[in-house]
């Protein structure tokens, strides 16, 4: 019986789906973001023209670190059960390839305000727009797509749902981490 409720009624509702966004969003953009770091803070220090590799101490990459904390620990989840649910519900009866992209524009919309307040007003606004696309509006484009692409798997297979929990709890642990050792280190 659980099955064929499960068939007529996906994600057993927007806030569900919401949710599910969530614990399969936050470990995706952090993926997608460690995997960016390096090359990101390279193409910046190349365009900077900056002596050696630049840190987070640098102001504009300090901008951007904190840009991509406060995502993962609050932006996602509040985007996911606001935004996110109007477009949900949008494209629920969407294909999920034609929803996914949809998603993925929705994530690099939301991004370009960030990636506008990192560039402006810092030293080399060129190398800061450029370090700030690739660093924030890369892993809120993909993460946005995958997530949506993925979310029809994480409803309907509990080891896939508890999988992304476990990610998700991870994902904020690292980032955490990440914050004490990058700031506070």
């Amino acid at each position: 019986m659980s099955d064929d409720t499960h068939d007529t009624k996906p994600y057993g509702g927007s806030t569900r789906a919401a949710w599910l966004a969530t614990a399969t969003g936050i470990p995706i953009y952090v993926l997608v973001w460690a995997i960016m770091w390096g090359p990101g803070v390279q193409l910046f220090g190349s365009l900077a023209d900056a002596e050696g590799t630049p840190t987070v101490e640098d102001p504009t990459l300090s901008a951007i670190a904190t840009v991509n904390i406060l995502v993962v620990l609050v932006g996602i989840a509040a985007i996911a059960h606001t935004i996110g649910r109007i477009v949900f519900t949008r494209t629920r009866d969407t294909p999920v390839g034609k929803a996914a992209v949809v998603f993925a524009v929705m994530g690099a919309v939301l991004a370009v305000v960030p990636v506008v307040f990192i560039a402006v007003g810092q030293e080399d606004a060129w190398a800061a727009t450029v370090a700030a696309l690739v660093l924030v509006l890369v892993p809120s484009t993909v993460s946005s797509g995958a997530t949506r692409a993925l979310l029809p798997f994480v409803d309907r297979y509990s080891a896939l749902r508890s999988a992304v929990i476990v990610l998700m709890v991870i994902a904020v642990i690292a980032v955490v981490v990440f914050t004490f050792y990058v700031f506070l280190g």
